[in-house]
């Protein structure tokens, strides 16, 4: 078990992480961000997420909405085509994907 340096976290912090969880909480959205995460590809298509997985698009779409909407995804427009990637920009965000490694 690693040990974590004590770090005293704001209330912003917590409640942002909460969100953040709560968005990812679901099989199908944790799958997508294990997809997304471990794609030598730095972005991918929503056909390709639905394709890899075995999921219907409208599906995937829904999911990955609600993943940007946490912040947890940003979302690539080109031409007729959607690209998602993942938001490790953010510390809350490559916490939560310290679970994929």
């Amino acid at each position: 078990m690693v040990k974590q340096k004590n770090k005293s976290f704001k209330k912003e912090d917590m409640i942002k992480m909460a969100e953040i969880l709560k968005a990812a909480a679901h099989p199908d959205r944790l799958a997508m961000l294990s997809l997304l995460y471990k794609s030598s590809e730095k972005c991918l298509s929503v056909k390709t997420i639905y394709e890899k997985l075995g999921m219907q698009q409208p599906i995937v779409s829904r999911h990955l909405k609600i993943l940007k909407s946490a912040g947890i995804v940003s979302k690539l427009q080109e031409g007729r085509k959607m690209f998602y990637c993942l938001c490790t920009d953010k510390e809350s965000i490559t916490t939560l994907l310290c679970f994929f490694k």
